[in-house]
């Protein structure tokens, strides 16, 4: 039976607070957030066409992510379009971001590294803003 390495526990605990402090940043006012950029040329998108052969086929006028809003179609037509639903990918993406990067990242270079990169990724503010 081989034994943990020393200091295991601690680098799990730090992880694990690198990750709360990311999720707490990320989550806060998660709902009170204003459409921007690609979910506003979606939602016009959206408005403006009929269906799902459209949206693909289309590249128009308003720089729309296509396969973004198809799935803003596809939500809207199975149970309807919120705004809490729309980030919803973004957000779950973001936070699983700072589990798998940092287990990546200690896979491949080390818990100290992997401690530093996730504190790194937690508090910093670009990625913050795009979850």
């Amino acid at each position: 039976m081989k034994m943990p390495a020393r200091g295991t526990g601690l680098t799990l605990g730090l992880l694990a607070l690198a990750f709360v402090c990311g999720a707490v940043l990320r989550l806060d006012q998660f709902s009170t957030q204003l459409l921007i950029d690609d979910e506003w040329h979606a939602v016009h998108k959206l408005l403006a066409v009929g269906g799902a052969k459209e949206i693909f086929l289309s590249f128009g006028y308003a720089d729309h992510s296509v396969p973004l809003t198809l799935f803003y179609w596809l939500e809207s037509s199975w149970f309807g379009l919120s705004e809490v639903g729309m980030r919803w990918p973004m957000m779950a993406c973001g936070l699983l971001t700072l589990v798998l990067f940092p287990a990546h990242v200690m896979r491949v270079l080390g818990r100290r590294e992997a401690v530093v990169f996730a504190w790194l990724l937690a508090l910093s503010p670009m990625l913050v803003n795009y979850s």
